[in-house]
Order: structure tokens, then sequence, then C-alpha cells
């Protein structure tokens, strides 16, 4: 059986696990913000930050999966990037809330957050260990990537079927995650997180056509995963 280069080269989990991680850390982002009652301040602010850290997640997942000269280094990046990434996204959306609004200022159970500059720095920071979330989902994958390549004594095929198991479980981890935030979602939340869901059940359907695929008797190699 002929398969298309080009659809196995979409379907390859060096490209779906970064895409799944991107999805689920979305999510993430989603049920942090409607805990935070974010739209209710800016609805423009929703969306923006899961675009933010959607595209830095895929960013960072092409570096730290591709790219990462050791096994140190990669788990030192799985646990610091999504903080990075939350502080980030955090700082920027609460800027852009503020550039119409100059003298709101927020507060959380009562307390202050102290308004300017120093709310922008405290809702950085709160963002920032939501992002030990991301953090949580994300180190345990370079682990268990880390241990195959290590153990590779068989041209790449341990690695091979731990990367697509690590890609059938992130659309299924993602799809839940973007699913409880639609679940949740407010009037004005549920176009994004919809998206986000519709993503990760596309996600997780293609790797059942790439798991239909590897049953088939003449399969077309696919490029090295994490390359």
């Amino acid at each position: 059986m002929h398969v298309p280069s080009a659809l196995l080269r979409v379907l390859r989990p060096g490209l779906q696990v970064p895409f799944a991680n991107a999805c689920a850390f979305g999510g993430i982002a989603a049920l942090v913000m409607h805990a935070m009652r974010t739209v209710e301040l800016c609805e423009e602010a929703f969306p923006l930050a899961v675009a933010l850290v959607v595209g830095a997640s895929l960013i960072v997942m092409r570096l730290l999966f591709g790219r990462s000269p050791n096994a140190h280094r990669a788990q030192l990046h799985g646990l610091l990037w999504p903080p990075v990434i939350g502080c980030i996204a955090g700082a920027l959306v609460h800027s852009t809330m503020c550039l119409d609004r100059p003298y709101m200022e927020m507060s959380i159970a009562g307390v202050s957050l102290g308004g300017a500059g120093p709310e922008v720095v405290a809702v950085a920071l709160l963002s920032g260990l939501a992002g030990l979330l991301g953090a949580a989902l994300l180190l345990p994958q370079v682990i268990v990537v880390v241990r195959a390549r290590a153990a590779m004594r068989d041209g790449g095929a341990q690695l091979a079927q731990t990367a697509a198991r690590l890609a059938v479980a992130m659309w299924g981890i993602a799809l839940g995650v973007t699913g409880v935030a639609c679940a949740l979602a407010r009037e004005t939340e549920l176009g994004t997180s919809a998206a986000l869901a519709a993503g990760a059940a596309l996600g997780l359907a293609g790797q059942g056509v790439c798991a239909w695929l590897a049953r088939q008797p003449v399969l077309q190699p696919a490029p090295a995963p994490y390359r």
C-alpha cells in the first residue's frame, strides 16, 4: 500500500507531540483564565492569552525535543520553560488590558495587587506558578524520550514506538483538558475553548489513522521522531 509522504510527515510523532502539548497548554491557560474571570475584565484577553501560550509552546517544543544537546539540558528546559511561558503570557495580557484602563487595580481574595507595575509583576508571577502545571505535564515526557534514546540499540525502533505512544497519550490528555475547559467555559470563552477541543479531537483521530497505517503490509518509513 502506497501512503503519501506528505501524510506521513504530518502524522509523525515529531510533529504531533509538540502540537498536542501546545494544545494542552492552551487548555491549561483557558482553565486558569476561567478561574481568574479574565473575560470579565477584558473579553479580548482570553483568546489573546491562549494564542500566546500555544504559539510559545510550539517554539519551545521544537527546541526541547529537536535541539536539546543532552538529557540534563532537556529535563532542565522541560522544568523551566512552562513557568517562563506563563510569566510572559500573564505580563503581556495584563499589560494589554491596562492600556485603556490605566487606573485598574486588581485584588485576589480581598488582597490588592498594587496596581500599575507591581500588579503586572504579581500577575506574571501568578501565571508562572500556573505554568508549573505545564511542567508537570511536560517533564515526564522528556524523561521517557531520554530513556528511550539512551536504550536505542535496534536502529531507533524502540524510540519510534515510544514516540508514537506518546503522541496518542498527549492528544488524549489535550482532549481531556480542553474538554473540561469547554464544559466550564462562559459564553465569551466558549469559542476559543471549542477551537482547542476540536483541534485535540482532530489530532487524536489523526493518530488513529497513523495506527491503522502502521498495520498495513507496505508502508513508507516516516522520518525519525524528534529530529
